[in-house]
C-alpha cells in the first residue's frame, strides 16, 4: 500500500483517529518532521493563506508567481510535513490540497 490518504468524506476527528491508530496498530512511520507529503493542485488554490496560517510545521509558503485563475498559490516547500491533514481541512477549495501520510518502508526502502 503506498500510504494513507485523509479523504473529505470522513470528519476531521475521525481521519484523526484513524491517523493516529496507525501508530497504535504497528505501523511503523517515518519520523514526525518528515512522515506527509502535500499536494498542492496550484491552478485550484485561490491564494487565501489560510492554509499556511494553520500548518503547525510551517512547510507552505506562497508562491510569486500568478496561476492561471490569476491568484498567488500556495506551494509546498518539499519536506518537513507532519501529514496532520489540517491544511486540507481549512481549505475552502475541495480538490486543492491532497495530504498523504507515508510509512518507514517508503522511505527507507526506497
Amino acid at each position: 500500500m503506498a500510504g494513507v490518504l485523509l479523504p473529505a468524506s470522513i470528519g476531521f476527528t475521525v481521519s484523526f483517529l484513524l491517523y493516529r491508530q496507525l501508530e497504535t496498530l504497528g505501523e511503523e512511520l517515518v519520523s514526525e518532521a518528515d512522515r506527509g507529503d502535500v499536494q498542492i493542485a496550484v491552478d485550484l488554490c485561490k491564494g487565501c493563506t489560510l492554509c499556511i496560517a494553520a500548518c503547525p510545521a510551517k512547510v507552505l509558503v506562497q508562491s510569486n508567481i500568478l496561476n492561471r485563475l490569476g491568484y498567488y498559490a500556495v506551494t509546498y516547500k518539499g519536506s518537513g510535513c507532519t501529514g496532520c491533514g489540517i491544511c486540507f481541512y481549512v481549505c475552502p477549495e475541495p480538490a486543492a490540497i491532497t495530504v498523504r501520510v507515508r510509512k518507514k518502508e517508503e522511505v527507507v526502502g526506497a
